[in-house]
């Protein structure tokens, strides 16, 4: 019996290149809930560039978690409560952009509801066009780095500067959880701190075993959760290394994907229990 499931966004439960959030997702995710099943989106996006995608799929009616920042932070739906905060400090997001600027990389980190970052790229160009996050871009980040964090990024545009993208996360993946979202974009936080983690966070505090978890995603950061997961989905835009490990195999984010896995749950939800 199936009780969580847990959802990666881009590019799994809607592709925004390709038209968004497809009507047939928001659907079989409404009538999922319908049957008791709460939902997870885990994302590597921040909290609020979550929110709209939450009130879209009607969690903020039914209830359900939010794992943003590839899990860092958790919240309840209903209350807007946090369950898990796991911050980068100061002197750590300090340390990491000093060195990013020695490389020539873009860094950027959430103040507020502000995205500070050193320079601008196609794949920070996604959050501000599509997530729609308010970025500020000035040449010194340092005075305005003033709040703990639940995580930091380093990005270039898609296939550029790889040799410098390496050594930051050589010299620093000790330390901290370093995960590759999307393209060329890095996500580091703190350790203990990704989609798996959060998986084994809800289920201890909801009592509930890793089988009755279902899990979909479609990148290398969500490679964790699947692995987790009582049973895993996996997009047809998947990468190879997540199509390896996923038990089912559906359509693409743009065909609704994530609505077909959604089916298959809910069909295994309904047979008599042994």
């Amino acid at each position: 019996m199936i009780k969580l499931f847990v959802c990666d966004i881009d590019y799994t439960l809607l592709d925004a290149y390709a038209g968004g959030l497809p009507s047939q997702n928001i659907d079989a995710m409404i009538r999922l809930q319908e049957s008791g099943v709460k939902v997870v989106l885990a994302s590597g996006r921040i909290e609020s560039g979550i929110l709209p995608i939450m009130k879209q799929v009607k969690m903020d009616q039914f209830g359900g978690y939010l794992a943003s920042s590839n899990g860092t932070r958790i919240i309840e739906t209903l209350s807007g409560d946090p369950l898990l905060e796991n911050l980068i400090p100061v002197e750590d997001l300090l340390e990491m952009y000093h060195y990013a600027i020695k490389l020539g990389l873009h860094f950027s980190v959430e103040q507020g509801d502000t995205v500070y970052t050193n320079g601008f790229d196609d794949e920070l160009a996604y959050d501000r066009d599509v997530v729609k996050l308010n970025f500020n871009v000035c040449d010194d980040l340092s005075d305005h780095l003033k709040q703990s964090a639940p995580k930091c990024a380093v990005t270039v545009d898609h296939g550029q500067k790889r040799e410098e993208i390496k050594a930051f996360c050589d010299t620093f993946k000790d330390r901290f959880e370093i995960v590759n979202s999307m393209g060329g974009f890095i996500d580091i936080m703190r350790r203990g701190s990704s989609k798996g983690h959060a998986i084994q966070f809800l289920c201890s505090h909801l009592n509930i075993a890793h089988d009755e978890v279902a899990a979909i995603g479609d990148s290398t950061n969500d490679l964790e959760m699947l692995a987790l997961a009582g049973i895993s989905a996996c997009v047809a835009n998947a990468r190879d290394e997540v199509k390896a490990i996923a038990k089912h195999h559906v359509a693409s984010a743009q065909e609704g994907g994530v609505a077909e896995f959604i089916e298959i749950v809910l069909s295994l939800n309904k047979r008599p229990v042994v």
